[in-house]
């Protein structure tokens, strides 16, 4: 059942520099995507002890000697996680004298719109009901359950701030039972969260 769009953001290209080491782009990057795996749509803010990734949409090993312009190419460059970075790997078929930033196996994430391909589920795993994006899910493995954890702690996320907004404006019993709500969805988080953590580094 779908349930929830898959990202709430837009991704804009802003950066007008040019860098001959890609990794100085990466401040960019970050403020372009939002913070968020372009692939997976993980919050840098979720896990911060893991620093994200860039990722070369059209993979090094098949530019290489060809095409080397594409190693700093900003349009090239994508914010990724760890896992989706390693997962997608050099996994790459297109022309690679091709002027466009394209790998059909892949939806290239600043030029497709990714809500209408992919969707949460009622568990808050990705979804897709395209061919191409039910691949994509296959190929950079986004069916592991460190996707829907991170989903959950987002929500848990959001309603544990609304309560806070509520338990600074409460008093006496209201604010003693929210206080208490706050601290039973505090407890879940953290339980959530390690389980997050452990999935993630265990690489399930």
């Amino acid at each position: 059942m779908k349930i929830e769009k898959f990202r709430n953001h837009d991704i804009k290209r802003t950066c007008k520099k040019n860098f001959k080491d890609y990794h100085s782009y990466k401040k960019y990057l970050q403020a372009d995507f939002s913070h968020r795996c372009c692939y997976c749509n993980l919050s840098e803010k979720t896990f911060g002890v893991i620093s994200f990734q860039i990722d070369h949409f059209i993979p090094k090993n098949h530019f290489k000697n060809r095409r080397d312009e594409l190693e700093t190419l900003y349009e090239n460059l994508m914010l990724t996680c760890p896992k989706c970075n390693r997962a997608k790997s050099d996994q790459y078929e297109g022309d690679i004298e091709s002027p466009h930033i394209e790998n059909r196996l892949f939806y290239n994430p600043d030029q497709v719109n990714y809500n209408s391909i992919f969707y949460r589920d009622e568990l808050g795993q990705i979804a897709s009901d395209d061919p191409k994006g039910k691949a994509m899910i296959r190929r950079l493995k986004l069916y592991r359950p460190i996707h829907s954890y991170a989903w959950i702690l987002e929500k848990l996320t959001h309603i544990i701030e609304r309560l806070d907004e509520r338990v600074s404006v409460a008093i006496g019993d209201e604010k003693v039972r929210l206080e208490e709500k706050r601290n039973q969805l505090s407890n879940e988080y953290f339980k959530i969260y390690r389980q997050f953590v452990a999935s993630y580094l265990s690489g399930r």
